[in-house]
């Protein structure tokens, strides 16, 4: 049971902490002139209230005189905004009952995100609806029956979903990316504000509501989320389905499970050459996971975290020089590593050794056809000295010569060439000083694929 001291306390830590109204301020005087002082005057406070806020102006020893004032705008605002933070968390819940522990744990950071992501948006509804019955912004019969005669949808393209917590984001974003598709993702918002009966604005959202409650109903196969479907199946509400997942998925018990299974996840990807859809698909995966991650987290984790997973990750030793070469790079030009350009460096030496693949196997097949014509796969292109090889390691072979080599003496004129570029790109970075850490990545990713694959 909550007691009066709490509720006191409440009221104390939103207004001082959170509001900033300090004490002696107007809005102060105006809340302690109306006997608002604990947690529930604010929480049945409503706009007009908070608009019509007045204080009596106190002398200069702070007795309380005749003279009233109203309070200045801004300080209302920042009050009104508070309700809207209330019924915008309220409709996010399947209780919708906002206990004094959420009031609490409310911080000034938080609230500031709020107003700046989400009262606009509200701000905007709230102007449309007071001004124009929630038909404003110019809905029209032609737009209602364009939404459900116009753009082909498929309720096949969404994803299935069984109720397991460990493909809810996976799902969520495929629903997501769908909804946006088929222009029904505004009504799935939490901040969306539903229109007024009666005007076509509401007939619109009546229309998308419906399809969005047949997408689920053709995709949620299972667990809570059919529950949470049931629940709203006479109705077919759509909206509240969604909201509804999104409370049971997103509670703090399952974002702690998800967060577990992705460190998991994170622990158990390993790069080999023999990895089940070759690199490009470890990459799709690895960066899959770590958004999973950083959902369930709510914030971005630092790249050198990210950095260091990568690592320890790659078991396929012809990613190596790729992390040498940046490390090296990074220190010799005094730059951080970037997770981004890190991550696309890796991803596109990927795709040129899947390219170089594809052109060795072809000129294998058109050597066994008999055709094979000019240089051998050892690249260096034409010399001067056709003897250079049998001195210098990264000089053009005779593929007479260079076909009846062993693998070692062949890996070790690919290890040379590899250094040598390598080192052309460092004397690059040193001489001009003008290329970024990205900037050379991708030069020494372009000369390996070129130099290896001639």
């Amino acid at each position: 049971m909550t007691t009066r001291a709490q509720k006191v306390e409440a009221f104390d830590h939103v207004v001082e902490t959170v509001l900033e109204f300090a004490k002696g301020t107007a809005v102060r005087y105006a809340l302690e002139d109306s006997g608002y002082n604990d947690i529930d005057d604010l929480i049945t406070m409503d706009k007009d209230e908070v608009m019509a806020l007045k204080y009596f102006e106190r002398d200069s020893k702070g007795a309380v005189t005749a003279i009233d004032k109203v309070v200045p705008m801004k300080a209302r605002k920042k009050l009104l905004h508070l309700l809207w933070w209330r019924d915008f968390l309220v409709s996010q819940m399947t209780s919708k009952l906002l206990q004094i522990d959420e009031w609490k744990a409310l911080t000034k950071d938080a609230y500031d995100v709020f107003r700046t992501n989400q009262a606009p948006n509200i701000a905007r509804a709230s102007a449309i609806t007071s001004s124009g019955g929630g038909n404003a912004v110019g809905i029209t019969k032609s737009q209602v029956s364009e939404f459900q005669k116009g753009h082909k949808r498929d309720v096949s393209v969404y994803m299935s979903f069984a109720g397991d917590w460990k493909h809810w984001f996976r799902v969520k974003r495929n629903w997501t990316s769908n909804f946006a598709a088929d222009g029904v993702i505004d009504i799935v918002q939490p901040g969306y504000m539903i229109p007024v009966d009666g005007t076509e604005a509401k007939s619109l959202f009546d229309a998308k509501n419906r399809y969005v409650y047949n997408v689920f109903n053709a995709c949620v196969k299972g667990g809570q989320a059919m529950v949470i479907l049931r629940k709203h199946e006479v109705l077919m509400d759509g909206r509240e389905v969604h909201l509804g997942m999104v409370n049971f998925y997103e509670r703090k018990a399952n974002l702690s499970l998800i967060r577990l299974q992705c460190m998991a996840d994170i622990a158990e990807l390993k790069l080999t050459k023999n990895y089940p859809g070759g690199s490009l698909k470890f990459f799709q995966n690895f960066q899959n996971t770590y958004l999973d991650l950083e959902n369930a987290t709510g914030k971005e984790i630092d790249d050198d975290k990210k950095i260091g997973s990568l690592n320890a990750s790659l078991e396929d030793e012809r990613y190596a020089s790729v992390q040498t070469t940046i490390e090296t790079v990074a220190l010799q030009s005094g730059s951080q590593i970037n997770y981004a350009d890190y991550l696309q460096s890796m991803i596109t030496h990927a795709e040129n050794l899947r390219t170089t693949g594809r052109r060795n196997a072809n000129r294998a097949e058109t050597r066994r056809n008999g055709s094979g014509r000019g240089r051998g796969r050892n690249g260096g292109g034409n010399s001067n000295d056709p003897d250079a090889w049998k001195t210098d390691l990264t000089a053009f072979i005779p593929y007479r010569i260079y076909k009846d080599m062993s693998e070692a003496e062949i890996a070790k004129r690919k290890e040379a060439k590899q250094q040598k570029m390598t080192g052309f790109i460092l004397h690059s970075v040193c001489a001009t000083e003008k290329l970024s850490v990205a900037e050379v990545i991708l030069m020494w990713d372009d000369v390996i694929a070129t130099g290896f694959s001639s």
